[in-house]
């Protein structure tokens, strides 16, 4: 919870329609502190074992995902039924591990022909 003279700082703080703002620090550290936030949401809603068994690939696509979330809802808004539905869309349907192992397996046999 921010306290008053913290939101005060904020709500000036906060970019106008052209996406600028008079004090940066103040809202990218907030924009900084959301994300340490939602980082915690996510490992509640995924767990530890689910990512964990995450390719790099995937990691990176399930970040890119998140973000989009992000930049639609605000963290509070985010359900762990959606995070778990992000997970869920790229490890199965976008690059699931066995996909990304007959890739990698084709690539290999590419490079000795």
């Amino acid at each position: 919870m921010l306290t008053k003279q913290e939101l005060e700082d904020l709500i000036k703080a906060w970019p106008d329609e052209n996406g600028e703002t008079n004090d940066p620090d103040t809202y990218f550290n907030w924009l900084e502190k959301q994300r340490r936030y939602f980082a915690g949401v996510v490992w509640h809603a995924l767990g530890r074992a689910k990512i964990e068994a995450l390719s790099e690939r995937q990691k990176n696509l399930l970040n890119n995902a998140l973000e989009r979330l992000l930049r639609k809802k605000t963290v509070f808004e985010i359900t762990d039924a959606e995070i778990l539905g992000q997970y869920e869309m790229i490890t199965e349907y976008v690059s699931p591990l066995w996909q990304e192992k007959v890739v990698s397996e084709f690539y290999k046999k590419q490079k000795f022909h």
